[in-house]
């Protein structure tokens, strides 16, 4: 995945398989990778669950009290994506869920206003990622 040099990004979550990045201008984007079986169409239903030792918990790729406001299967580059807008309290989230095999990728962007134009700004850099990513599994 590619993004502008004015992007850091840093490995996250338990497992060291999540990607978090921030601008410069303090946008934040989030990389979840999740195993789901979901066909793509169905891909923000997937819950996906870890084991490890005695421990077992579960991660949504959205959480049950978002509010959906558009949900749609588009074409980015050569990959077909569902992209969800949601809000949640007095934000709004938008996500792009890809599947390459099993792993579910969900690119998630939280923003105060669709509208504003750091926001608009911020998601034609999300669908440049999205058009750059490549799989090695």
């Amino acid at each position: 995945m590619a993004l502008p040099d004015n992007w850091f990004c840093q490995i996250a979550g338990v497992a060291a398989t999540n990607l978090s990045c921030v601008s410069e201008s303090n946008q934040r984007i989030f990389l979840q990778l999740l195993v789901s079986e979901l066909p793509i169409t169905e891909a923000d239903q997937a819950v996906s669950v870890f084991q490890e030792g005695e421990g077992k918990w579960s991660v949504r790729a959205v959480e049950p009290g978002e509010k959906k406001i558009s949900r749609e299967l588009v074409t980015i580059g050569d990959k077909q994506v569902l992209k969800l807008l949601t809000s949640q309290k007095e934000s709004f989230i938008l996500r792009y869920f890809i599947k390459n095999g099993d792993y579910l990728y969900v690119l998630r962007f939280e923003m105060k206003d669709p509208d504003d134009q750091e926001s608009k700004k911020t998601v034609i850099v999300l669908e440049e990622a999205v058009q750059s990513m490549r799989f090695l599994r």
